[in-house]
């Protein structure tokens, strides 16, 4: 990935965020608009080989931001300063099923979701007038 794209990509996440350059880790973009998170060793071994399956499915780029996938959000949510929101019990339960949910109105664009009862992070979605928008991958919803 050419510098800049990976420097501008980081930079976003700082201002959206408040996540800082993890020291060891490169993010490519993998065809049009996806970001993959890969260690730097892992990156040296495979130089000349097929990077674009290399490391772990990150996040995707958007017109509007960076919207980051289950995965990226375990990456970085411990690192995360600003537009995290907690919910927990009954409301955790409805995002685990794909359901959007009501959250705090003050929240606006991509923000990462934290069960604030297990302490984990659930992904990322997009806050627009008091409604938390569910991009949880399908095939991992609850039934």
């Amino acid at each position: 990935m050419d510098g800049d794209i990976e420097d501008h990509i980081w930079h976003q996440l700082q201002a959206r965020f408040g996540i800082p350059k993890i020291a060891g880790v490169r993010l490519l973009l993998s065809g049009k608009r996806r970001i993959r998170a890969v260690s730097e060793k892992l990156l040296e071994k495979i130089i000349n080989k097929d990077s674009l399956s290399a490391g772990v499915y990150f996040a995707t780029l958007m017109p509007d931001g960076i919207r980051l996938s289950v995965e990226g959000s375990q990456m970085v949510g411990e690192k995360a300063e600003k537009n995290v929101v907690e919910i927990d019990g009954k409301l955790a339960e409805k995002w685990l099923k794909g359901e959007s949910i009501p959250i705090p109105p003050d929240f606006e664009g991509y923000v990462i979701v934290k069960d604030k009862s297990m302490n984990d992070f659930l992904g990322c979605g997009l806050a627009k007038k008091g409604t938390l928008i569910n991009f949880f991958p399908k095939a991992r919803r609850l039934t």
